[in-house]
């Protein structure tokens, strides 16, 4: 059903006529393609269905709200980058052609001389966009609409040029494996400097970090702060030592996580609640921010690559921050936060949970984070990057209204054995 800006859909009457239509265009295409009539695959049908498709494009359409037809969009620029890509490295033409026969993504990598993660990665855009259909959880299919890429080798040049459009040039010279590095990432590249960080360059043009900063501020909306996780158990939670912090944000950048938290747990007192970011970051939180809740929360400045320097606390909290990351920074990250934790810590991850395959707008935001040198996770991949951080997830907590979820874990050796994972 619309979204709540679907101002533009159509009335009941108007999507009555548009299922006529479509019922009617579906008619006359079959009887023009009936053997018996002498009829085949003509121009005059290929036009009969083209106005059917387009009659239910728009039905379509007048059912999704601008917000959702805006996400979509997100998939357009993801495709084309991974497209290039791939006619680049001629993998479409290694797919079979029949649309009917699977290869799998360890064949096709190795065909490729490319790391399978990655080339799962990628082909997970074409999917989600209708280039590729995945079979089962590891093969792939061409479709028509990849096949048409494979006849067609002058469409290689109409795709535009962005950060993701260099990946041809930037796998030959770093090898087709994941980007896991900071310096040298696809963005950095790109952007003729990768010696350094996409923070070090963006530092370099105010207008550039303003930039980014609302771009955040935009995409933080949907992604919901205080969503699905009931953090009132902390409150109900026997503590003896009334001087241990209850809850540790990690990253918490301005603090409207923490307070969003605050305000929907009441007895939570933000005096035992810990904001942690790096310094000039807590500096602007003590100048800007007036909210009664934020200026008594204790500020401790941090590093991701150092020790995690409140100890025992009872919940770590830290939230679309590991997506930043490659494997083996994430699993850092984890590994400092998780040194830092009692027996009866919990931490707590949000993030995107990726499904296999993902939807359209998952794929899309991996692709963009992949550039980065960051990347989106299934479940699968959190349990193993947990697991290698010496956590075990005992409990997951789904979004109601996105693919972000909470992931909620213990120390490996201190976790109930009875606790089950709940999806």
């Amino acid at each position: 059903m619309p979204g709540p800006g679907a101002s533009s859909a159509l009335s009941p009457d108007q999507l009555d006529a548009l299922a006529a239509q479509l019922t009617q265009a579906a008619t006359r295409l079959r009887q023009k393609n009936n053997p018996s009539n002498g009829n085949g695959t003509t121009k005059e049908n290929l036009g009969t269905a083209s106005d059917a498709a387009k009659a239910g494009i728009a039905a379509l359409r007048s059912l999704t709200s601008p917000k959702e037809r805006f996400l979509d969009l997100m998939l357009i620029p993801a495709a084309m980058g991974v497209l290039r890509v791939f006619l680049h490295w001629g993998a479409l033409g290694r797919i079979p052609r029949d649309c009917v026969t699977p290869i799998s993504y360890a064949e096709l990598a190795e065909q490729l001389g490319a790391e399978v993660e990655l080339l799962r990665r990628l082909a997970w855009v074409l999917v989600a966009a209708g280039f590729l259909k995945q079979v089962g959880t590891d093969q792939v299919v061409n479709t028509r609409n990849s096949v048409v890429l494979i006849d067609n080798p002058t469409l290689k040049g109409v795709f535009p040029i962005s950060a993701a459009m260099v990946f041809p040039k930037y796998f030959e010279r770093y090898g087709r494996i994941e980007p896991t590095q900071q310096r040298g990432s696809p963005w950095t590249f790109a952007r003729g400097q990768p010696d350094k960080t996409i923070w070090e360059i963006m530092q370099e043009d105010p207008d550039e970090v303003e930039g980014f900063a609302k771009s955040m501020r935009a995409s933080s909306r949907f992604y919901p702060i205080s969503g699905p996780y009931d953090f009132s158990w902390i409150v109900d939670h026997p503590i003896e030592d009334k001087s241990r912090p209850l809850l540790v944000d990690v990253g918490g950048s301005d603090g409207e996580a923490l307070l969003s938290i605050l305000r929907n747990t009441p007895g939570l007192p933000p005096e035992r609640c810990v904001l942690q970011d790096l310094p000039h970051v807590l500096d602007d939180v003590a100048m800007t921010r007036q909210e009664e809740e934020v200026k008594a929360l204790k500020k401790v400045p941090i590093d991701f690559s150092k020790e995690e320097p409140v100890k025992g606390a009872l919940v770590y909290h830290i939230r679309r921050t590991l997506h930043d990351y490659a494997d083996a920074d994430a699993l850092n990250i984890l590994r400092l936060i998780t040194n830092s934790m009692a027996p009866d810590s919990r931490l707590l991850t949000v993030e995107c949970i990726m499904t296999n395959p993902p939807t359209p707008m998952a794929a899309a935001v991996d692709l963009f984070m992949c550039i980065t040198a960051g990347k989106e996770r299934t479940i699968e991949m959190f349990e193993r990057l947990t697991a290698d951080a010496g956590l075990r997830i005992t409990h997951v907590v789904p979004g109601k209204t996105s693919e972000m979820g909470v992931l909620e874990c213990m120390k490996l050796r201190e976790a109930p054995p009875s606790e089950e994972v709940v999806q």
